[in-house]
């Protein structure tokens, strides 16, 4: 069937495609991702069959990181590394859903159709992780889990766009990201209090 091209490979490289050109068309992102379009209706079969194998793996990729945020760790820091791993590892993914809003609503901008709108269940499975951390003392109470979760998902968003655009070495970008987020970017210890 498939021996030339990885099914995920290429979904991947679509969801950097468009992240990169928010306004092209099919054709633009076929030539982009570097396949003919005959390859493209071989993997795919059509259009809608494409964009609804890229909801399934957003769908995918969020239901992995809303399982990893809904565990319980003894070590809150382990269960963060796991969420940047999990985040790194679909990149794309995560770039095309915080830079284009049309992959966070799929069914006509209904929040509550959830056959494939994970973009809330994420987002408050984000919340949930850093709140129970934080009753566990794993990270700071002076924050809100909302505001963490923000925080989180511009620290990451941002990195890993940087990353992909060749701004910053992906080499060693998870611990960057921990590291950034853990500590900012302060050189000096700051006051408790």
């Amino acid at each position: 069937m498939l021996t030339k091209y990885d099914t995920d490979t290429v979904i991947k490289d679509f969801a950097r495609s468009i992240v990169n050109n928010p306004q092209g068309n099919l054709k633009d992102h076929i030539d982009a991702v570097g396949i003919s379009n005959a390859t493209f209706y071989r993997i795919f079969g059509s259009k809608i069959d494409f964009e609804y194998k890229l909801k399934k793996k957003i769908q995918v990729v969020l239901s992995e990181i809303i399982c990893i945020s809904g565990s319980s760790f003894d070590d809150y820091y382990i269960g963060l590394r796991l969420i940047i791993e999990a985040h790194i590892s679909n990149r794309e993914i995560i770039c095309l859903l915080c830079t284009n809003p049309t992959y966070q609503e799929f069914s006509g901008g209904d929040p509550y159709d959830y056959e494939f709108n994970y973009w809330i269940p994420y987002q408050k499975a984000l919340n949930v992780f850093f709140q129970k951390s934080q009753s566990k003392g794993g990270f700071t109470l002076k924050c809100e889990p909302r505001m963490l979760t923000i925080h989180f998902l511009f620290t990451i968003v941002g990195v890993i766009s940087a990353a992909m655009n060749g701004d910053i070495a992906e080499k060693n970008i998870a611990k960057e990201i921990e590291e950034l987020f853990l500590h900012g970017v302060s050189s000096k210890k700051t006051n408790p209090d």
